[in-house]
């Protein structure tokens, strides 16, 4: 009887099919540029910490990780961690880890990830000849800690992501048996179809039940929910907007807050600031929340209460003007293929806004992803629409794109205003000043115009109910060892 009482609600036996669409191309989670949306890696690879749905920093391969003063970090490891393959799991696979990632020679698009760590910085640009001069230190098989050279405010949430994860092997292939550190392991991987089975990993330190998962390929994301409504796949990753409506009293409706900074962009070189606050100011962002079915309005900036005491937001002037600085001809309103239906009825929408109250020209102009990314970085288009997925709940996470060197300031801005206060915030370790510094520097980015946020972002998914109880936190990472 007590069998039957604590057995889980599903059965085991059912598989979760999940669509995805080009993770293979970067299996080695050291090679992920973000963590948003990878399930793959979520499912294979674990770090020491987890953030959860909460934003709260969680123990996950660490039993804990304590400040031992403001710049030094000392965490305990599990112990009776273990790979996939059923070898132990120490702090020298971690260490390992660290030097793999950060060695000269290697080419791991986040190892700046771990910059703030002293001397590694140095180290990977080859100034420092041993990785013993890094601040990492192997203290016993269950103890790690590093030292910083300044303070970082995102440090210990990047020792929740997977492209600072341990990895037991250098080489990756699928055609060859992959070690992980998480709740799966695969099982299959077909060559042909590009299927990957993935079963429970029984050597992970969390013993719960889970079911096998089935990852399907899927290279066009528009047949995801005929697939879905075929009872083919049980994930649809994103609704059009369009069908949110319809899809919304579904039981298999999710709707998940997911922490972006997605916005509006400009060529300041070609658009200057007038016509850039007036293009701002026209838009009838309530429209465009209908048009979008999103839950916060267009046009704000906001990242919850552990961010901002209220959101932040653009004050709408609709009215029409004649702009004597405004471009005569034409102008390019570029953005990603990725975006599909939605962000091609967006251009449109927002043509037909400046058109009526600016008499502004503009051209939607739909690109292939990397050619869009190679035009972002080479020559900016007069207008576009760029998306950053945040990678912690913390407001520097965001506004870090305007410091300079950083490759998400496409502006190339040296602003003062922006570097000293964005090196405040970075510093600053009390959460409401933290607010006031994050509430300055974003009414000086509208001020001047500089971008148009899309605001609160909701993922809109479809999950068949057997698996609801998937968790998702709010840098879209999925916690596969417990449903």
């Amino acid at each position: 009887m007590l069998a039957l009482v604590f057995a889980p609600t599903l059965s085991w036996s059912e598989t979760l099919r999940i669509p995805y669409q080009n993770e293979l191309t970067e299996i080695n989670p050291l090679n992920l540029r973000t963590p948003s949306g990878a399930y793959i890696h979520h499912a294979l690879f674990r770090n020491l910490l987890w953030i959860n749905n909460k934003n709260e920093l969680v123990p996950d391969l660490a039993s804990n990780c304590q400040w031992k003063t403001l710049l030094k970090l000392r965490c305990q490891i599990k112990k009776d961690l273990k790979w996939s393959n059923g070898d132990p799991i120490t702090a020298k696979d971690f260490h390992q880890t660290y030097e793999f990632i950060l060695n000269p020679k290697s080419d791991f698009t986040r190892k700046e990830s771990l910059f703030s760590i002293r001397n590694a910085r140095k180290y990977a640009q080859g100034s420092a000849k041993a990785f013993s001069d890094v601040s990492i230190k192997a203290i016993n098989d269950h103890t790690l800690e590093f030292e910083l050279e300044t303070k970082d405010p995102e440090f210990e949430y990047k020792l929740a992501l997977p492209m600072t994860a341990p990895v037991k092997q250098r080489n990756f292939n699928m055609t060859t048996p992959l070690i992980s550190s998480g709740p799966y392991r695969i099982k299959k991987y077909d060559a042909k179809s590009l299927e990957i089975q993935m079963e429970s990993n029984p050597f992970f330190y969390d013993k719960s039940a889970r079911p096998n998962l089935l990852f399907v390929y899927i290279s066009d994301d528009s047949i995801q929910i005929p697939l879905f409504s075929k009872n083919q796949i049980d994930l649809v990753r994103r609704v059009p907007t369009a069908q949110i409506p319809q899809w919304r009293k579904d039981k298999s409706f999710l709707g998940i807050e997911v922490l972006r900074f997605d916005y509006f962009g400009f060529n300041l070189n070609k658009i200057d600031k007038n016509t850039r606050l007036a293009m701002s100011e026209v838009i009838d962002y309530s429209e465009l929340q209908s048009l979008l079915n999103s839950t916060g309005r267009p046009g704000c900036f906001d990242f919850g209460a552990r961010t901002l005491d209220k959101p932040i937001c653009i004050e709408v002037k609709k009215e029409k003007r004649t702009l004597r600085t405004a471009p005569k001809t034409t102008i390019e309103f570029a953005f990603s293929h990725l975006g599909g239906e939605d962000h091609q009825r967006t251009g449109e929408w927002l043509k037909s806004q400046w058109k009526k109250y600016l008499d502004i020209d503009i051209m939607p102009k739909q690109i292939e992803n990397k050619v869009f990314i190679s035009a972002l970085k080479n020559e900016l288009p007069s207008v576009f629409r760029k998306g950053i997925p945040l990678e912690t709940p913390l407001c520097y996470s965001a506004v870090k794109m305007f410091e300079p060197g950083n490759p998400e300031n496409l502006y190339k801005l040296t602003d003062s205003f922006l570097i000293i206060n964005i090196a405040k915030l970075k510093n600053e370790t009390k959460p409401e000043k933290q607010k006031v510094l994050c509430n300055s520097i974003l009414e000086y980015i509208i001020s001047n115009g500089l971008i148009i946020p899309t605001g609160k972002y909701e993922l809109s998914i479809l999950l068949r109910e057997p698996f609801h109880k998937l968790k998702f936190n709010k840098l879209n990472m999925v916690d596969f060892s417990q449903y």
